[in-house]
């Protein structure tokens, strides 16, 4: 009987030097596969894609310290403007419009002076005022292509032909940053006076 608890004992203890060998063994190898996977496969892969794609399509950001005043003169072109019954707010039946109702439009923008082509001009107007006929147009959108976007949110007359003035609420690229007004009448004629 004493002999058949030493050989249990030494059994028992022979399987768990056996496990205790095996983990010292697994310790050492899960911490060299594990670093170099992680350091290896991170750093190459996120370099190379994110510098190529951005820079030839927007110029880069000129600090506010270094952007000088200019004045920029665009006409629209309008081709794609479209307008959207949704009904009205209030339960409105007029056939004309309603408010609620508005108008989209992503036109082609040309050089005042030149005629050339340079971008383009995307908005979203809500009619907010249909007695005045008075628009609320959120989010304007002027890209100029190779330079940037130039962001500013407009209040118009649809009815009334003096120029309307509203300032710049953002930009990207060379107008990151910048401040100005730009200044709109009838016909999508638009004067982009940077400041800062």
């Amino acid at each position: 009987m004493k002999h058949r608890c030493l050989a249990i004992a030494m059994a028992v203890g022979a399987l768990a030097g056996a496990a205790c060998g095996s983990a010292a063994t697994a310790a050492p190898t899960a911490v060299p596969t594990a670093e170099p996977t992680v350091a290896v496969t991170a750093t190459p892969t996120a370099a190379p894609t994110a510098a190529p794609t951005a820079a030839p399509t927007v110029a880069p950001a000129v600090p506010a310290a270094d952007r000088q005043p200019q004045t920029i003169h665009v006409i629209e072109q309008p081709t794609n403007v479209s307008l959207v019954r949704v009904g009205s707010l209030s339960g409105c039946t007029n056939t004309t419009s309603c408010q609620g109702d508005y108008i989209v439009g992503d036109d082609p923008l040309s050089d005042a002076a030149t005629g050339k082509e340079v971008g383009t001009l995307a908005f979203e107007c809500f009619i907010v005022d249909t007695g005045d006929t008075l628009y609320h147009c959120p989010g304007i959108t002027i890209t100029l292509t190779g330079r940037g976007q130039i962001v500013f949110t407009e209040f118009f007359w649809a009815d009334v032909t003096t120029p309307e003035t509203s300032p710049i609420t953002g930009g990207t690229g060379e107008f990151l940053g910048a401040t100005g007004t730009v200044t709109s009448q009838r016909g999508g004629d638009f004067v982009i006076a940077i400041s800062g």
